[in-house]
């Protein structure tokens, strides 16, 4: 989490009896709620390659099914995955196309497609 030196010295006095070794602490019920209620909702990253070229990195890697890999193929996108086992971590192509695929995917969410559309900018 963002924070100054002063407040991450408040943090480590708070949580001291807690604390295994240097930045390690026990996973008691204190520090979890803490975390829990202080982490910022983790978004997928999309990031340029150059000539409207992106990729985008999923925050959570997935099993991959056949209809995923059908879409992908009709849409001549990259999928970046481990095929042994089955994972998918994230996916390339031009900017267009990255789209329309995101629009052919059920459970997008039209919010989540103008939030990579925007972010897809040189």
């Amino acid at each position: 989490m963002e924070g100054t030196l002063s407040d991450e010295s408040k943090l480590k006095k708070k949580f001291l009896n807690f604390n295994i070794r240097g930045e390690w602490y026990r996973p008691v019920p204190e520090i979890l709620n803490f975390i829990e209620q202080n982490k910022k909702p983790r978004k997928n990253i999309v990031y340029s390659l150059g000539n409207t070229e992106y990729r985008i990195t999923f925050v959570e890697p997935f099993k991959f099914t056949m209809n995923f890999f059908l879409l992908a193929g009709s849409h001549k996108i990259r999928i970046l995955s481990d095929s042994d086992a089955e994972l998918v971590f994230g996916v390339e192509g031009e900017r267009d196309v990255l789209i329309s695929w995101l629009k052919s995917l059920n459970g997008v969410t039209r919010e989540a497609i103008d939030e990579f559309a925007s972010s897809m900018t040189d």
